[in-house]
């Protein structure tokens, strides 16, 4: 059985010195065992029978290079998450297990793919690395993580295993904390969107400072990291903050960061969820509070009742966009006077590639990219010229290299309390913050367009799903 550290003195060892010829090396390795499975006494056959499920020993050592190929191949391409996935081929001759890594948001194929007879050991494998799972259960979906250092650097791996009718198919999400940017003016957020949110985060300290401000899109939109860059923008030695988080994504020097685990049980049918969390926050004589997620009308009564007794607390939710989101809490219980007088500013947001500055070049504009301008109102100086990424090595020749946000700051003024009183529908409110100067997603992702950062395919399509709501 190869042990973990000897794994993650490989990556160590590729990724820190000589990332591509070490890399380059496994997968050749790896592949070309590939087509002689390793000889375990004689059982496994090149061509195994469909109800072998057993097919290659975890402990074999084919496995743990496949591991490390993998997990260096997402490293270095910058994957933001590793998709595992057998797929069976009924006659039995092009079986495979498929590697797909998200990239910039969007799926495209791995380098490589796994030969059929690996599939179970290298869920096995995995298994065995978070040291959580059961390695025998092969019947229910499991949970854990993986923790490596890679470069001196920590990357952790979160785990997800579920079984399908083919085996079990992985998802890893990669969290590399040298990744995430925390400083809120690096963010890409537009100067006076980003004027206003560093405003609402002003005199802090002696319970001066309070209220709700909650951060809001779909899962991957960025919002941790955003609530992460405004933690760390207020962060001081005469402030006290506590974040309940599940789980922590990155560690922030000088705040009491508590992971919630709701798989603890606290006794009497309770669990150790963020409403409890948040709770025993109260008790602990917080300035700021940070709650991960407001999911449920327990978590969201308590997050108001902190807010409204002198914390400023922080928290997301899942809406599509900022004005639908004072609805999306009424809905959860919370009276619509708890949420017109606590609720303090809400950060819509979603994320488009942004073009590589390598290849970028400009074109003038199409006209129905032209159309798209008109139809929201938003002005095109003549002459304006639009940039696109004609591909290059940088990108791979995608066009693209990083991602870019696009964001959407709705600052609750008297008279958005008091429609949140009379009619908290989204559009009644989305109609009352953009007569207030409220910019949309889709406004401040054509603003960013304008300036040579994306493109207008990547507006509509990081932004459609809010503008069909």
């Amino acid at each position: 059985l190869a042990m973990p550290w000897d794994i993650l003195g490989a990556i160590d060892a590729a990724y820190g010195r000589s990332e591509g010829q070490a890399l380059g090396k496994l997968i050749e390795s790896v592949q070309h065992n590939a087509e002689q499975p390793p000889d375990m006494g004689g059982e496994i056959a090149k061509d195994t029978p469909k109800s072998d499920i057993s097919d290659v020993d975890a402990s074999a050592p084919e496995v743990e290079k496949w591991v490390n190929a993998i997990f260096l191949s997402a490293i270095q391409s910058k994957t933001s998450d590793i998709h595992i996935e057998p797929l069976e081929d009924p006659n039995g001759k092009n079986s495979k297990v498929v590697l797909r890594f998200r990239q910039d948001g969007f799926l495209k194929p791995g380098p490589f793919s796994i030969p059929w007879a690996y599939r179970q050991a290298i869920a096995a494998k995995l298994k065995i690395l978070t040291n959580s799972m059961n390695l025998t259960e092969r019947r229910i979906p499991q949970s854990g993580r993986i923790q490596i250092l890679a470069g001196g650097n920590p990357i952790e791996f979160r785990v997800e295993i579920v079984p399908t009718v083919y085996g079990e198919s992985a998802v890893l999400r990669i969290l590399d904390r040298r990744s995430i940017q925390v400083d809120i003016h690096k963010m890409g957020i537009l100067e006076d969107t980003k004027n206003k949110l560093l405003a609402l985060l002003q005199g802090i300290g002696g319970k001066k400072n309070f209220g709700l401000v909650v951060v809001c899109g779909p899962t991957g939109s960025g919002k941790s990291t955003t609530l992460y860059s405004c933690l760390n923008y207020i962060n001081r030695p005469d402030i006290k903050i506590l974040t309940a988080e599940n789980p922590v994504e990155y560690n922030l020097d000088g705040i009491v960061q508590v992971p919630v685990n709701p798989d603890l049980k606290l006794g009497e049918g309770k669990t150790f969820n963020f409403a409890a969390a948040l709770r025993s926050f109260l008790r602990l004589d917080p300035d700021v509070i940070m709650v991960g997620e407001i999911r449920d009308e327990e978590t969201a009564h308590i997050a108001m009742e902190a807010a409204m007794t002198g914390h400023l607390v922080f928290s997301t939710i899942h809406t599509n966009d900022a004005p639908s989101t004072l609805a999306r809490i009424i809905e959860m219980g919370v009276p619509k006077y708890m949420v017109a007088g606590t609720v303090k500013a809400i950060l819509a947001q979603r994320l488009g590639r942004r073009i590589c500055p390598d290849c970028a070049e400009e074109h003038d504009p199409k006209p129905e990219e032209v159309a798209v301008f008109k139809e929201h109102h938003i002005e095109l100086p003549a002459g304006q010229k639009f940039k696109k990424g004609k591909g290059c090595d940088s990108c791979k020749n995608s066009g693209f290299r990083g991602r870019v946000g696009f964001h959407e700051l709705m600052v609750m003024t008297d008279n958005l309390r008091k429609q949140t009183l009379e009619d908290a529908s989204a559009l009644n409110i989305t109609a009352h913050a953009i007569k207030e100067g409220m910019r949309t997603i889709m406004g401040d992702g054509l603003e960013k367009v304008k300036q040579g950062i994306t493109t207008v395919r990547e507006v509509l399509g990081g932004t459609e799903e809010a503008e069909k709501k």
